[in-house]
């Protein structure tokens, strides 16, 4: 037996005895709460039917106390109005009452019902004999669709009630069967219209008492059902009952096991396609690995992605990923450290060719400067006594004048920053109290600003007090004056120029930031913009060297300079300084 087919039975095994035992489970509970829910809805229903029914029938024996007197009294217009009372309580359509003679008498009073057969019956048995016993044993009973009623003052007074007495009450149990019994089974009034049961076998509840009572009890239909019972207090020996179905699994059974038969199914055919998947994706882990490996060697980082892999398998994975990380990185700040000694061997390479270069043009173009100066003079002197028709001539030769003498102290401006660019002199370190320091240093910047017409904002407040730093402090103003320089010219076509210096110590270093809300430098010139001669001024407005030499001094202090720019939106110069360790 193959291993996929060894795993395709052990799922589908799996499948079957889960889905088995998750819905036997679930059948179990099912049951035990749809038990649960109808007690308690039942041990709810039960009190408030009883409460109404009680209610009702305290209601009545008012009324029929207040009948008996004004009978006791004979007058026919207060019988009247009495009736009358009666007549407005829905479901009494008849009364009847003995005399002074002892005979009873019959006034019906809802003309839509006919008279009650039951009602006649009863008044036919009823006799003088009968009723000392009657008032002995009890003050008020109740029979199929009859109440009567030993008043007060002594007339004994009889109602007959159609279902509609009981609307109310049974209008409380929702919707359930409802009934109200004698002790012995009959069934006095029910919910169910037309009637669907008349007596039923009761069980021996004279030794109960609690107010609700449950149990099981057989139907008249052979099924045993569950009732609750609650006795009323207005009437003796009746009680209030409420019948629900007893729950079986029976009852719950069938769409319960047929979604667990459809979830078979589904998770048999998921099963089969499972286990297929993790056959073949065994080896498959393996075979990408080594063929990223191979790429890997070619110079490719991509990370491994294994599906469905085993533990080892996926742990071989994060492993192998792990080392491509750590190679990338690894790669990553090799060119960072590459780039950084080609740009310093360039400095220092530019730096001496720059040196002797200078060295040979300063002095031709001191003679040319000097030279251009004397013609200036002459050419001025002589203006004063040149004829008429030689001005013109005489103004363009000083124009050319001009313009000599503006390139050759560019010329000279350019040599000038070469030279000290090539003879950095070294840095002259002294401990400093770098808040205090930036502070001084502040001011100026601020002044310089101002002038510029841009708005100044510094913060100090993230630098500790006692922060301390070793620098050549007119070194490390140059730098910080060279970045507000830059940041100021970058700020000539931005209608709000704003300017910020935040100073800040952490994790023994310090941070200097510049930040300018200007027009930002193109991404592409990013990583240039600390070349030599490289500048996005223009012709005449600076010699590129400018942040070339603050890289310079930035590294002989054992720092850091880096930039970050968006266009549009600004550029963020940070020096990073260590603090002295204490």
């Amino acid at each position: 037996m193959t291993v996929r087919v060894r795993i395709t039975a052990a799922l589908v095994v799996l499948s079957v005895l889960g889905v088995t035992g998750a819905t036997a489970l679930v059948l179990q509970r099912a049951i035990e709460d749809k038990r649960s829910y109808a007690t308690e809805l039942n041990s709810v229903f039960a009190p408030q039917i009883r409460a109404e029914t009680d209610a009702k029938f305290k209601g009545l024996i008012l009324r029929l106390n207040e009948l008996g007197s004004v009978l006791s009294s004979g007058s026919q217009k207060a019988i009247t109005e009495k009736l009358g009372e009666l007549r407005k309580i829905p479901g009494v359509d008849s009364v009847f009452f003995n005399n002074s003679t002892k005979h009873f008498v019959f006034a019906q009073l809802n003309e839509d019902s006919p008279v009650n057969e039951a009602a006649k019956k009863v008044i036919e048995k009823i006799d003088v004999n009968f009723l000392p016993e009657f008032h002995k044993d009890q003050l008020s009973n109740l029979e199929s669709g009859i109440f009567l009623h030993k008043t007060e003052s002594g007339p004994l007074i009889g109602v007959v009630l159609s279902p509609g007495f009981m609307t109310s009450a049974f209008e409380l149990a929702r919707g359930k069967d409802s009934f109200i019994v004698k002790s012995e089974g009959q069934v006095l009034f029910e919910s169910a219209v037309p009637a669907t049961v008349a007596k039923f076998d009761m069980p021996d509840l004279s030794q109960t008492g609690a107010d609700i009572i449950s149990t099981e009890m057989k139907w008249p239909n052979g099924k045993t059902v569950s009732v609750y019972f609650s006795k009323l207090t207005s009437v003796n020996n009746v009680y209030v009952l409420i019948m629900s179905q007893k729950i079986t699994w029976l009852d719950l059974a069938g769409p319960i096991l047929n979604s667990s038969l459809s979830l078979v199914v589904v998770l048999v055919l998921f099963s089969i396609v499972l286990a297929f998947s993790i056959s073949g994706s065994i080896a498959r882990p393996i075979e990408r690995i080594a063929e990223e490996a191979a790429k890997v060697g070619l110079g490719e980082w991509n990370p491994i992605t294994v599906d469905s892999a085993a533990g080892e398998v996926a742990g071989l994975a994060v492993a192998f990923n792990s080392m491509i990380g750590n190679l990338k990185k690894r790669e990553e700040e090799l060119k960072i450290a590459n780039n950084k000694l080609v740009q310093s061997e360039s400095l220092a390479a530019v730096g001496r060719i720059g040196a002797g270069i200078a060295h040979e043009v300063k002095n031709p173009l001191a003679s040319i400067l000097s030279y251009g100066q004397l013609m200036d003079i002459n050419i001025k002197n002589f203006e004063k006594s040149v004829p008429t028709e030689s001005v013109d001539k005489l103004e363009k030769l000083k124009n050319y004048t001009k313009m000599i003498l503006d390139d050759t102290r560019r010329a000279s401006k350019i040599i000038s920053d070469l030279l000290t660019f090539a003879r950095q002199k070294d840095v002259q370190r002294s401990k400093v109290n770098f808040k205090k320091y930036i502070l001084e240093v502040e001011n100026k910047l601020k002044a310089f600003c101002e002038t510029a017409g841009v708005q100044y904002s510094g913060d100090c407040s993230a630098l500790n007090e006692s922060a301390e730093a070793e620098i050549d402090p007119d070194q490390i103003y140059q730098v910080l004056f060279n970045l507000v320089q830059n940041a100021v010219h970058a700020l000539k076509d931005v209608p709000a120029k704003q300017l910020s210096l935040f100073a800040a110590s952490k994790d023994s270093k310090i941070t200097v930031s510049v930040i300018d809300n200007g027009n930002g430098i193109p991404e592409e010139n990013l990583s240039r913009i600390f070349e030599p001669f490289f500048s996005t001024k223009g012709i005449g407005e600076g010699s590129g060297l400018g942040l070339a030499i603050c890289y310079g001094i930035v590294q002989k202090h054992s720092g850091q300079i880096t930039v970050q720019s968006e266009l549009k939106k600004g550029t963020r110069f940070d020096l990073t300084l260590p603090l002295v360790e204490k």
